[in-house]
């Protein structure tokens, strides 16, 4: 006796179940399937982050982003996707580039991996914020990219001083809207930054 189970799927595969003579049984349960890593959906160059139609280039205002990964295919889809929607976009592969971008440029936003070679993400944040303290400059928005997923990663990372925390693998499309909101709340925007000027 065959009984196809309509609630079980794992993908879009049908699951089918033999039951003997007389047996009734009913299955409800759902399987969530992780997505393969970025860098692996994405991995052809020509293979580019899928675009947001409904959101004009000119809406990154020219936003200056540091992206910082160890991850070169990451690294270079992200900044070419973020370039897509009107930021300028440049790229660090450990904290080491990553101070050198900084001594050498100021960024509106950094998004910035966690585990990386030598310093890692976390102190790498914790000792911006400090230099912001010091200094008493406003603090330079900073969101975490990273695979570290758990509810404690989260919120050390949150603690710590991060302004968002986005787990990989990620929807492109849900990193800028994260990207746009947190430069919204830290006043970061073109009407502002007119009036500054």
């Amino acid at each position: 006796r065959i009984c196809y189970i309509s609630d079980l799927a794992i993908s879009s595969w049908p699951v089918i179940a033999f039951l003997p003579p007389g047996i009734q049984a009913g299955i409800h349960a759902s399987i969530r399937v992780r997505p393969p890593p970025l860098s692996t959906r994405y991995r052809k160059r020509e293979d580019a982050m899928p675009d947001t139609p409904s959101l004009a280039p000119e809406h990154g205002d020219a936003f200056h982003l540091l992206v910082v990964d160890d991850d070169s295919d990451i690294r270079s889809l992200l900044a070419d996707y973020l370039r897509r929607h009107g930021f300028t976009v440049e790229s660090a592969a450990d904290g080491a580039e990553m101070r050198q971008k900084l001594a050498a440029s100021s960024f509106d936003l950094l998004v910035l991996d966690i585990m990386m070679p030598g310093e890692d993400g976390l102190s790498l944040c914790r000792s911006l914020r400090a230099k912001s303290r010091e200094a008493n400059e406003p603090d330079t928005p900073v969101i975490f990219l990273t695979a570290l997923g758990e509810a404690t990663d989260r919120v050390v990372g949150l603690e710590i001083g991060a302004d968002d925390y986005v787990v990989k693998p990620f929807e492109p499309r849900e990193l800028l809207a994260r990207i746009r909101a947190v430069l919204r709340r830290s006043g970061n925007n073109a009407s502002s930054r007119a009036d500054k000027a």
